[in-house]
C-alpha cells in the first residue's frame, strides 16, 4: 500500500473515530507545527489494542508523516491473529513482529528503526496495563531498556510524546467490542532529542544514562497521563506499555 492510501486510510479512522467519540487534547508547552523533523513517537499508557482510534485526535501533518515512514513495533501474538494483524499493518510502511525476548525480532526491529528518515513508534512499557494498574502477569508497568536504546542512536531532530488517559472505560484487555460515544483525554508534548539528551549532561556512563532517562519518562508518564477524579475515566495511576514494543 502506497503512502498516499495510507493517509487516506488514517484521515478515514481519525473522522470515524471522531463522529464515534468526543475528544479532550491539549498540548503541553509549545504546539507543535511542523513534523517533517520528527524521529521518535512515545505511547505512554497502553491500556488497549484499540488505541488505533487516538489518531481522533492527531494532526493531519502527523498522520501524513506517518503514512510516508513511520516504523513501529507489534507483538507477536497481535500480528499472528488475522484481524488485528492485518489492520496493525495497514497503518504504516513497515510494521515489525516481535517476541517479548531480547532476540533476533528486536535486532530486526532496530534494523528498520536504522534508516535516515525513518518515524518510530513504541509504547516503552513494552505490555499492556490491565484495568488494575499493573501488566498482565500483576507486575508494575515500568519503562523497557529498549526506549533508551533507540535515544542513543537519535542524536537530533523531535520527540513526540502522547500522554494517553488510559482506554478502559472504552475497552480494556479481553472485554470484547469498545463501548462508543465516550470521551477521550490525551496530552501531547514535543520534545528536541538534542536538547533532551543534554539536559542529562551527556553521562559518559551509558547505563547511568539510561537508567535516568526511563526515571524521567516514567515521571512524566505519572505526572501527565493521569486526569484525576474529575475525569470520566478511571483515577488509576498512569502506566503504560506497548502497541508492541519489547
Amino acid at each position: 500500500m502506497g503512502c498516499v492510501l495510507r493517509f487516506t486510510l488514517l484521515v478515514s479512522i481519525k473522522l470515524l473515530s471522531k463522529i464515534c467519540y468526543r475528544y479532550h487534547a491539549e498540548w503541553i508547552g509549545m504546539k507543535a507545527e511542523e513534523f517533517k523533523k520528527l524521529k521518535l513517537f512515545l505511547l505512554l499508557n497502553h491500556t488497549s489494542l484499540y488505541e488505533p482510534i487516538l489518531i481522533g485526535a492527531f494532526p493531519n501533518a502527523l498522520l501524513w508523516e506517518m503514512a510516508k515512514r513511520f516504523v513501529y513495533p507489534v507483538a507477536e501474538k497481535t500480528m499472528n491473529s488475522p484481524i488485528a494483524g492485518t489492520i496493525f499493518r495497514l497503518f504504516a510502511p513497515h510494521t515489525v513482529s516481535i517476541s517479548r525476548r531480547r532476540d533476533h525480532t528486536w535486532d530486526r526491529f532496530m534494523g528498520k528503526c536504522s534508516a535516515k528518515n525513518s518515524l518510530i513508534g513504541i509504547a516503552p512499557e513494552g505490555r499492556m496495563k490491565r484495568p488494575t494498574g499493573l501488566d498482565k502477569s500483576g507486575r508494575p508497568m515500568n519503562m523497557k531498556s529498549g526506549v533508551s536504546e533507540l535515544l542513543s542512536q537519535i542524536d537530533s531532530g523531535g520527540m513526540l510524546l502522547l500522554y494517553s488517559g488510559g482506554l478502559h472505560h472504552i475497552q480494556s484487555p479481553g472485554s470484547g467490542l469498545p463501548k462508543l460515544f465516550r470521551r477521550i483525554r490525551l496530552r501531547f508534548e514535543f520534545l528536541d532529542i538534542e536538547g533532551y539528551k543534554e539536559s542529562f549532561c551527556r553521562s559518559s556512563d551509558p547505563a547511568t544514562l539510561a537508567k535516568r532517562i526511563i526515571l524521567d519518562l516514567e515521571k512524566r508518564r505519572d505526572r501527565h497521563c493521569s486526569y484525576g477524579s474529575h475525569s470520566s475515566q478511571a483515577a488509576v495511576p498512569c502506566q503504560s506499555s506497548p502497541i508492541s514494543q519489547r
